[in-house]
């Protein structure tokens, strides 16, 4: 009888346990899916500015630089590389991942440097005011893209 009843227990056990280890898979998926679609919308936005910075640069006198052209580059890259790496496995983690916040924080930078020069050196208002809303968009979107993976690489445990 008592073999019985610890029979049933150990099989009772053994089904509660299945349904969680398939709700983390479809979460990390679900997740992954999240993140892969944020990163696969960045590419073409990032691209945008990338042509546009690389087109001021060309437009410009010689010694003139616009530095989005280095640090949408660096987005370019580490967004390519968050999408070439996604698996199964999750995305990354570590000093990849650093990585790909530090460059969408590096952009945020680069229009705070844009809202100084718009404000005080240019004098032009407009200018000033698109460069300080892309420091929040920017911001937002290292925050986000950091947080869509975070909960990606979470979901695996």
């Amino acid at each position: 009888h008592a073999h019985a009843h610890a029979h049933a227990h150990a099989h009772a056990h053994a089904h509660t346990h299945q349904p969680s280890t398939t709700i983390f898979k479809l979460n990390r998926r679900n997740m992954t899916r999240q993140a892969t679609n944020f990163y696969l919308g960045l590419f073409p936005f990032t691209l945008v500015f990338w042509i546009w910075a690389l087109k001021n640069t060309i437009g410009m006198d010689a010694g003139a630089w616009d530095w989005g052209v280095a640090s949408f580059g660096m987005v370019l890259v580490t967004t390519a590389y968050v999408l070439g790496t996604r698996s199964a496995d999750g995305l990354p983690y570590g000093l990849p991942r650093i990585l790909v916040t530090a460059s969408h924080v590096l952009v945020a930078m680069n229009y705070i440097v844009g809202a100084i020069i718009g404000f005080h050196v240019l004098h032009r208002p407009m200018f000033g005011t698109y460069c300080v809303t892309f420091v929040f968009v920017w911001l937002g979107i290292a925050w986000y893209g950091r947080e869509v993976i975070v909960k990606a690489e979470g979901s695996l445990d």
